[in-house]
């Protein structure tokens, strides 16, 4: 029964983390606090149920809302900022990088048929009629 029970507090510690939607400094210490606490109150009340768990703590999404209305929101604005800042630049990377790969193709392709072009002409064994009669 306790590996059930710590497989589900487990669950229930990634899906508060999971809500909270961002990876501040202030989320990790959050979410270092409520895992301690939620630990202490397993060992303190002899919790057997998760359900025991959640109503004394919440559902996972209240308790990712109450710590949202407490964050600054000037910290979070921030943090997604960077990160759409960063997938810009990764996405223009890829774009520039696309285009040189594929002007690379097109000249390559352009420069092979002119590499290999050969010009095989007649050639005969035969002699010369022309010759012969001088």
């Amino acid at each position: 029964m306790k590996n059930k029970l710590a497989a589900d507090v487990r669950r229930y510690k990634r899906r508060i983390k999971a809500d909270l939607l961002c990876g501040t400094k202030q989320s990790k210490q959050f979410m270092a606090d409520m895992s301690d606490a939620i630990d202490n109150y397993i060992e303190e009340h002899a919790v057997t149920r998760l359900a025991e768990v959640e109503e004394h703590f919440g559902a996972p999404e209240q308790i990712a809302r109450s710590f949202l209305a407490e964050t600054d929101l000037s910290v979070i604005r921030k943090k997604v900022r960077l990160k759409q800042s960063v997938l810009y630049a990764l996405l223009a990377a890829l774009v520039i990088w696309t285009i040189a790969v594929a002007w690379s193709f097109a000249v390559t392709r352009l420069h092979q048929d002119e590499f290999y072009e050969i010009d095989l002409g007649v050639v005969s064994t035969a002699p010369d009629p022309s010759a012969a009669g001088t």
